[in-house]
């Protein structure tokens, strides 16, 4: 089985390679560690390419752009007035 590096998962996603390896400790993501210095996590390819795929065929920003017309806007960030 090949595996492709838990820090490639992480820059496709735009996360923290912390946060692909907590996906892998709860299980949401298949992977393992590997051991050794320092120690790396691991990500199935097969699985990897299948959640790649999965992602590019989302559809979900352009039919929100299809409903929202010219108030539709990439901008998501959201500021909270304390």
């Amino acid at each position: 089985m090949e595996y492709v590096d838990a820090q490639v998962v992480a820059d496709y996603y735009n996360v923290e390679l912390e946060t692909v390896v907590n996906w892998i400790k709860q299980r949401q993501l298949s992977g393992k560690e590997r051991v050794g210095k320092p120690s790396r996590y691991l990500v199935p390819k097969e699985e990897y390419e299948y959640l790649k795929s999965k992602r590019d065929k989302d559809s979900t920003k352009e039919e929100i752009k299809k409903l929202l017309g010219s108030d539709f806007t990439d901008d998501w960030d959201v500021e909270i007035d304390e």
